[in-house]
């Protein structure tokens, strides 16, 4: 629980220090800076133990904040809010929404002109809801937890894609971390970028507690 808070704690001081710089920075600075929203509609899904507690619909809106990509170094502040599409009915297992807080660290690589690989790093803090059902009468209602994530990204010409694994960081008695994933598969034209994703948080609640998140998505810099 220690850790949680911790980490928890650490990303978002390193959110707000991240806001002031931006609201500090010279017109030059700002302009360096790189800005995209995006919209996520797909599906999440509950699986405990071996069994699946069914899917729902997703929509997620969600903003990032980053330094320049063409630079060696680049940080990026990313913020994003879900809500299931649809009422939780007899599915209350299924958390029905969420926001988080991310900050992002990559190393660029850039082999050829048009050929750039990235290693990064991550820290976020999430918060989440649900409605319950019969099943989980006494169980958590919402949960708080920091997460970890350390992956690998490319860009060719217009293809985009990226891979990593993520580890929540709590442990409160009802539940113990484990290992899940994120991933990315999209394409660039100018300003507009189209992908698909899917994501899964992993925890161990009596069983193997894993929420997956997967749809398209769309996103458009400024």
């Amino acid at each position: 629980m220690k850790k949680s808070v911790l980490l928890g704690a650490a990303t978002f001081v390193l959110a707000i220090f991240w806001i002031f710089q931006f609201c500090w920075a010279t017109e030059a600075e700002i302009e360096s800076y790189h800005i995209e929203s995006y919209l996520k509609i797909g599906t999440i899904n509950v699986r405990d133990g071996a069994i699946n507690e069914g899917h729902k619909s997703l929509v997620a809106v969600g903003f990032n904040l980053g330094t320049d990509p063409t630079k060696k170094v680049e940080w990026l502040f990313n913020v994003e809010g879900w809500v299931m599409g649809e009422p939780s009915d007899e599915d209350g297992e299924i958390p029905n929404n969420g926001i988080g807080l991310f900050f992002e660290g990559r190393r660029n690589f850039f082999l050829k002109k048009s050929l750039k690989i990235f290693p990064y790093v991550g820290v976020g803090l999430h918060h989440w809801e649900r409605d319950g059902s019969e099943k989980t009468v006494g169980q958590w209602g919402e949960i708080n937890f920091a997460d970890i994530k350390i992956g690998l990204g490319v860009e060719y010409k217009k293809i985009f894609a990226r891979a990593g694994a993520r580890r929540p960081m709590i442990n409160d008695g009802n539940f113990d971390p484990k290992i899940g994933f994120e991933s990315e598969l999209g394409l660039k034209i100018k300003r507009i970028k189209i992908s698909l994703f899917y994501d899964r948080f992993s925890f161990s609640n009596n069983n193997n507690f894993d929420v997956n998140f997967w749809g398209g998505k769309v996103s458009c810099s400024f």
